[in-house]
């Protein structure tokens, strides 16, 4: 829900506003599958292996069932931060971080604009 009071009087703060609320929506899923910590000890095993992982190496580096690395393997690539290639029966996972960075700067650039527009605002509003 936006604050129309604040929006009202100034088109551009509305505009970003908006913008910002819809790479909330966009960026949600990034943050929902960074909220685990096996999950991001994943990501971390995959930043450090470029080349990719298979569920075999990943279960022998984490104290975790090959069911559960499977599902949170599942979870990362859903929001688009890992990908897969299968080689015949071989499914090796590979780290995509630069879409969701792309995203999540688009995201905080947005946020800052609204958060400047505002201020100014106020500080224009108080003199």
């Amino acid at each position: 829900m936006i604050d129309n009071s604040i929006t009202k009087d100034n088109p551009e703060v509305k505009e970003n506003l908006e913008k910002a609320i819809n790479l909330f929506d966009q960026c949600s899923p990034f943050f929902l599958a960074l909220g685990d910590q096996y999950r991001q000890h994943l990501l971390v095993q995959l930043a450090l292996h470029p080349d990719g992982l298979t569920m075999a190496d990943l279960a022998g580096k984490r104290r975790l069932s090959k069911p559960a690395i499977s599902y949170h393997l599942k979870v990362l690539k859903d929001s688009g931060m890992v990908t897969t290639k299968k080689n015949g029966t071989i499914v090796t996972y590979y780290l995509n971080f630069d879409d969701v960075f792309d995203q999540i700067q688009e995201l905080v650039a947005s946020v800052q604009k609204v958060k400047e527009a505002v201020g100014n605002k106020a500080v224009n509003g108080a003199e």
